[in-house]
């Protein structure tokens, strides 16, 4: 890259055959899930510099810092690459990175600092929206001796924990050491 120092921000993804980022071939090549995905495979896509040769850019906007960026990395195809930006209509990009099965869209003022905290200066918006969910029961699996075959899951915003016990739905579940189901 031809620097003495630099810092820079992105992200480490395996990509699939149709050049997406596969999160669980990810955690394959650090070895866990199995550890079946060579770690070679992995590659670093670099969409912020922090930091040049001496040079702290944090103060930079990010739209000059990802020009230096791109200076820096060139058209590389290698394991580093420039994470390219995208011009346009946020809604229009965003329904095209959805149609292409990707999983989100992350918008960034061009203007702004580098923060390390979450701020309104950038924003990820995700694909694929996800909730969360208390394991109220589960099934032991029918293939294996030791196991679970499926879970029973109940949407947390339908839940509340009153003195160690879930609330649900009008129907009171015990703790799990009183051994009890429901009880209405």
């Amino acid at each position: 890259m031809g620097v003495t120092s630099a810092i820079v921000d992105g992200e480490a993804v395996v990509l699939d055959a149709e050049g997406r980022s596969d999160f669980e071939a990810l955690q394959r090549s650090l070895g866990g899930r199995s550890g079946k995905v060579a770690p070679s495979s992995a590659i670093f896509f670099a969409f912020d510099l922090l930091y040049l040769d001496g040079h702290d850019l944090r103060k930079m906007e990010l739209s000059s810092r990802r020009h230096l960026l791109a200076e820096l990395l060139g058209d590389s195809e290698g394991d580093i690459r420039f994470s390219a930006e995208i011009d346009g209509d946020n809604e229009a990009i965003f329904e095209a990175a959805c149609e292409h099965g990707l999983e989100g869209v992350i918008f960034e003022d061009a203007k702004s600092e580098y923060r390390s905290d979450r701020t309104g200066d950038w924003v990820k918006v995700k694909c694929v929206q996800s909730d969360r969910f208390f394991i109220i029961g589960y099934e032991k699996s029918t293939a294996a001796r030791s196991g679970v075959g499926s879970l029973l899951l109940e949407p947390a915003s339908l839940c509340r924990l009153s003195r160690n016990r879930l609330l649900l739905q009008g129907c009171r579940w015990a703790s799990p050491d009183d051994g009890q189901a429901c009880d209405k």
